[in-house]
């Protein structure tokens, strides 16, 4: 539950004066989507709830979400003088879907080469194969007798003629 506090989330992950080595936990937790969520959820929350402000400890009212807040980053110092820097909700919605579509990727990666109640595995390498690209386009490339001269066959898919229509 701590995690969900915008303070501790700033302080543990935006930390300016924290040693270089900390970042590496950073650029760990970036890779998870729930990471991304909890600093979601903590942008929002800093701008529409009643929050302490850093600097000078004090109470500050929370408004009403505004378009200019989703680009917002914010900069400032906290009460031990470490400097922070946050980057904006845009920012993050961006880097969760990349880590999204990475995880999808490897998810259509791995449904490939590992076989499954499909059968057969594919090569490690299987999308290095013009083929398997070719096949999405209904081509194949088939080899003659000796080897030396490709044969392009295209093959095309007729669609079903409905009567009455």
């Amino acid at each position: 539950m701590a995690m969900m506090d915008p303070l501790v989330v700033y302080k543990l992950f935006f930390n300016l004066d924290m040693p270089k080595w900390t970042v590496i936990f950073r650029y760990i937790f970036e890779l998870m989507p729930s990471f991304h969520f909890t600093k979601i959820y903590a942008n929002i929350t800093r701008v529409t709830a009643t929050h302490i402000t850093f600097g000078v400890l004090v109470w500050e009212q929370g408004r009403a979400w505004r378009y200019e807040d989703f680009f917002l980053e914010e900069k400032g110092v906290f009460t031990t003088k470490d400097r922070y820097h946050v980057y904006s909700y845009y920012d993050s919605l961006v880097k969760l879907s990349h880590v999204s579509l990475g995880y999808f990727l490897l998810a259509l990666y791995f449904d490939n080469i590992f076989s499954s109640n499909r059968g057969t595995s594919q090569p490690a390498l299987f999308f290095l194969n013009p083929n398997y690209w070719l096949s999405y386009l209904k081509v194949t490339i088939k080899f003659g007798s000796d080897q030396s001269q490709p044969r392009k066959t295209t093959h095309f898919v007729e669609k079903p003629h409905v009567h009455g229509h």
